[in-house]
């Protein structure tokens, strides 16, 4: 039973935002898509960096034997975190949708990790605003996350 605590445990941390990045939501709202991207990165680059190098050591699996290993993970953790997050109906709304867009950033910097992509890079997330359909393309993204570019905000009222 221990190691389904754990794993439990360690699941509820995945899914956990950064206390910085909702105090970043908070305050800037119009940038939570910026935020979110430029968080993740920092979050979850180095992790998946180091669960690709540790996957490749164990497994002598394709890429694409590890990018579907991280996608069904990351699909469970969306399940699961989906299905505690319902019970509280329409007051947990805002915060469900946020732990569900950093459950995916996750999953695309482990995609990214696992096709041989440095998830670290400082364009990973510009791709995945990119991904997310919020900008045309990564140098776009990249200036507005670099804060010299418009806004996905300012781009929609535009």
């Amino acid at each position: 039973m221990s190691g389904l605590q754990d794993r439990l445990s360690s699941d509820a941390r995945v899914r956990e935002l950064p206390t910085k990045l909702w105090e970043q939501l908070r305050t800037d709202p119009s940038r939570a898509p910026e935020h979110l991207a430029l968080a993740a990165a920092e979050r979850h680059g180095p992790a998946a960096a180091a669960w690709a190098a540790e996957k490749r050591a164990r497994f002598a699996g394709t890429p694409q034997d590890l990018a579907l290993m991280a996608k069904k993970r990351h699909a469970s953790l969306a399940r699961f975190g989906g299905a505690v997050g319902g019970v509280g109906g329409f007051v947990t709304v805002i915060p469900d949708l946020a732990a569900a867009a950093w459950i995916q950033s996750r999953c695309v910097f482990f995609i990214a990790a696992a096709y041989g992509y440095d998830p670290t890079d400082p364009m990973r997330p510009a791709e995945l605003l990119v991904l997310q359909e919020l900008y045309p393309d990564p140098s776009t993204a990249r200036a507005a996350l670099d804060g010299t570019g418009q806004r996905v905000a300012e781009a929609m009222i535009d």
